[in-house]
């Protein structure tokens, strides 16, 4: 068994879980696209459904391993995941799609647990912390792969975008070759008699926070792509697009429009060719124009015709989102050195940058201001987790701190699911819709959570130093 090539094994697993469920993120509009009717709420459950489903089997493989091999569980896992991430590209209907990415959130709830566990098994002191920090690393390159590749393919077609899973085999080639069937029993000290577990009930505020935090960074997965593609207003019309209701109905019928329609958009200052296609999205409220390679949305707002053009492509969505990792995994480098300078301050640093990302994205027009507001959200989303993490061996004792890294992690992953839906409730709240008002609504949010908890924490510092000086 080569030593050397245990390590890379090891990490090749890490590489496949954390971003797989929103590997497609990219294609989200060319898949609202595809099937018409379609809400953007329900197309956000091909990003959301795996995680919800992952929270149960990731529980579930650590009990399999107290039966199994766990190089079988792997290998059970990896057999789903190239499958069912594959399969979403050959999906006929929604629904189909659906149940197909549920299933793939099985395999990623067996394979996550074993990406951290393996390390604990093979790895012990200085080598283990540095395993793992070389985990959180790979698990955001492995992010900027995935999404890379998933927005060229996406560029093609949608269902080319689910090939990405195919990248699994090599992960299968590194265990196979590798990995050593049985890993050497992982060395624990004994204690008289059976210690209960107990947890602190601030475990539960620590996964709350970390669930927040999860709900509004993966909004950036979810909406970027639908953003990028159909946001940027091109101009508004009181009349009509077509001269009739018989000529709406003919270029729905036939997919194609008229004269009319093309001197409409020339008034405007847009040309387009005799190819336009045109079809419905959601009756009576958006249609779509695609001439060669650029499309326009349109939009029924009040008593107008509101005519989008977007900033870029699926393909800039998936660059700007693999984009993302990278100040994710420099955040990650220098963590030690900001935590010692900020201490607890950093989260609410953290919050700032993030919100002031997206605050950036609210007001971009163009392709560079959208890489510029993903580095500041990645840089913020690399920085808000582990601080979290690092709370727990302050609030739990250390054999109830597995328990307690399952809880956050649970909660981390629900927050994947319940972003869409908080979202949804904030829109229909304020009653505005659009992307730009999600991402302006999320940076007021953020920050008021920094200021809150900024405030919370100087007045904490003040009552605990008061009560120093009187026990003086």
């Amino acid at each position: 068994m080569d030593n050397k090539m245990l390590k890379p094994a090891i990490l090749s697993v890490s590489l496949l879980t954390i971003m797989a469920s929103s590997a497609v993120s990219p294609a989200l509009n060319e898949i609202k696209n595809a099937f018409p009717g379609t809400l953007q709420s329900d197309v956000k459950l091909v990003l959301t459904l795996p995680a919800l489903i992952m929270i149960p089997f990731s529980l579930l493989s650590g009990w399999f391993a107290s039966y199994f091999s766990k190089k079988k569980i792997l290998y059970t896992g990896l057999v789903i995941y190239i499958i069912c991430g594959l399969g979403g590209g050959f999906a006929q209907t929604f629904t189909q799609l659906l149940v197909i990415r549920g299933l793939l959130g099985i395999a990623i709830g067996l394979l996550m647990p074993l990406s951290s566990s393996l390390i604990f098994d093979f790895f012990e002191g200085p080598a283990r912390n540095k395993m793992m920090g070389l985990s959180g690393s790979t698990n955001q390159l492995g992010g900027m792969l995935f999404l890379s590749v998933a927005g060229i393919l996406a560029s093609y077609s949608w269902r080319y975008t689910f090939g990405v899973y195919l990248l699994a085999i090599v992960t299968i080639l590194f265990i196979t070759f590798w990995l050593p069937s049985d890993p050497k029993p992982q060395v624990t000290k004994t204690t008289k008699g059976k210690e209960k577990v107990k947890l602190n009930f601030r475990i539960f505020g620590i996964a709350f926070l970390a669930m927040m935090s999860m709900v509004v960074f993966f909004v950036i997965s979810t909406d970027l792509a639908l953003f990028v593609e159909n946001e940027r207003p091109v101009f508004s019309s009181a009349s009509k697009l077509f001269s009739s209701q018989e000529e709406l109905q003919t270029a729905l019928n036939t997919g194609k429009i008229t004269d009319y329609t093309i001197q409409s958009f020339n008034n405007e200052g847009i040309s387009l060719s005799d190819q336009t296609t045109f079809k419905e999205i959601e009756k009576g409220k958006q249609w779509k124009f695609t001439d060669i390679e650029k499309e326009y949305t349109i939009k029924k707002e009040d008593d107008k015709l509101v005519v989008y053009s977007g900033i870029g492509t699926s393909r800039i969505a998936g660059y700007a989102l693999s984009l993302m990792g990278l100040p994710a995994v420099i955040a990650g480098f220098i963590l030690a050195f900001l935590l010692s300078k900020m201490k607890n301050y950093l989260m609410p640093f953290a919050a700032g940058v993030m919100a002031f990302g997206y605050y950036l994205l609210s007001i971009s027009n163009s392709t560079p201001f959208i890489f510029l507001s993903v580095l500041f959200i990645g840089f913020a989303g690399g920085l808000l987790s582990p601080p979290l993490l690092l709370m727990i061996p302050k609030v739990l004792a250390p054999n109830a701190r597995t328990l307690g890294i399952a809880i956050v992690s649970s909660f981390i992953l629900f927050g994947q699911f319940v972003s869409p839906i908080f979202m949804r409730g904030a829109t229909s709240l304020f009653g505005n819709e659009t992307f730009r008002f999600r991402f302006q609504f999320l940076a007021v949010f953020i920050l008021s959570a920094a200021v809150v908890g900024l405030i919370g924490m100087i007045i904490h510092q003040k009552i605990n130093k008061k009560e120093n000086v009187q026990k003086i």
